[in-house]
């Protein structure tokens, strides 16, 4: 079990129950989905929501997590507002290329992953787009705007930093690194498909700082089908986008010259990236604007849904 159930609810549990029983067909998907192959024969798989015609938003998620991590809401939101959305899994992880038995001679950089995603707008005949990165996603982002500036309209960099341990930058929380810790231990280097649900769920405890009830459910079916269909968690995936974000290192100079209008949204609650990182990305970013939203860790919550997607749609609507 992962980090003892007392993290838990006792409504978290009874859901965990439910859907541990529950025989229903389930799909997590909202749109069409497609692979892209890059120049150096990676498959990024992507999933594309909403009109073609409508102005495209894409979506780049974190360390070691599929598209799914970008919650149904939060997309549905956006193609709401007249957007045409796309989530794709980063390489590594979900149905994108995965290195199983990766060594750190085939490490690639965050800026490798940025070329993924171009090969995505390149299927799709997409010139220009919106880019909204988290966390890992925000450094993939900003290589984004500083390698391919032609391809993007505007850049959200949310729950992230300019450099992974950056000098003079705050460290992750204590308190998430106990929970790291206690993920690793508890887990066994495993991820199996009764524990998964619980890892997931506890897993976004941490992350937002408080039980993600209303979640709960949509979090545990992501997560059995994850395991089921997409390869599932694994620290292979993680361990190599630890090393990408080291070998790309900070570009905080090249940020001076980021013509790209910038949005920079962060937590005041952030458990991994402090509010200093924010404020750094914000004076080095020319023009770049800062919102900084109260009670908000490193996470998406439904609760907090219009709080973070307004600020979205003020943006690219600028």
């Amino acid at each position: 079990m992962f980090l003892s159930t007392s993290s838990l609810s006792k409504s978290q549990k009874n859901t965990l129950h439910e859907v541990m029983s529950d025989t229903t067909e389930y799909s997590p998907y909202l749109g069409k989905v497609a692979i892209a192959t890059t120049a150096d024969s990676i498959k990024i798989w992507y999933e594309s929501v909403g009109n073609p015609d409508d102005p495209a938003v894409l979506l780049i998620m974190g360390h070691s997590f599929t598209a799914l991590h970008w919650p149904n809401y939060f997309v549905e939101a956006l193609v709401d507002a007249g957007y045409r959305v796309i989530r794709f899994d980063n390489r590594g992880v979900g149905l994108s290329s995965r290195l199983l038995r990766w060594k750190k001679s085939e490490a690639y950089s965050t800026q490798d992953m940025a070329g993924d995603a171009i090969a995505i707008l390149d299927d799709l005949q997409i010139d220009k787009a919106h880019i909204v990165g988290v966390s890992m996603g925000g450094l993939i982002a900003q290589d984004l705007g500083l390698d391919f500036p032609e391809r993007v309209k505007t850049l959200t960099l949310a729950m992230t930093t300019g450099e992974l341990f950056g000098k003079g930058l705050s460290k992750p929380s204590a308190y998430f690194i106990s929970s790291v810790l206690k993920i690793m231990a508890q887990s066994r280097g495993k991820m199996t498909r009764k524990t998964s649900p619980t890892i997931n769920v506890a897993f976004a405890n941490v992350l937002n700082r408080k039980r993600v009830d209303v979640e709960t459910r949509a979090l545990a079916k992501n997560a059995l089908y994850e395991y089921d269909h997409r390869g599932g968690w694994t620290f292979s995936a993680a361990a190599q986008h630890t090393e990408a974000m080291k070998l790309r290192g900070g570009r905080w100079d090249e940020l001076a010259s980021l013509e790209t209008p910038t949005l920079i949204v962060h937590g005041d609650r952030d458990p991994i990236f402090g509010v200093d990182h924010a404020k750094r990305l914000h004076q080095n970013i020319p023009g770049s604007k800062l919102v900084i939203v109260d009670s908000l860790g490193h996470y998406l919550p439904q609760a907090r849904n219009s709080d973070l997607v307004d600020p979205l749609i003020q943006h690219f609507n600028e």
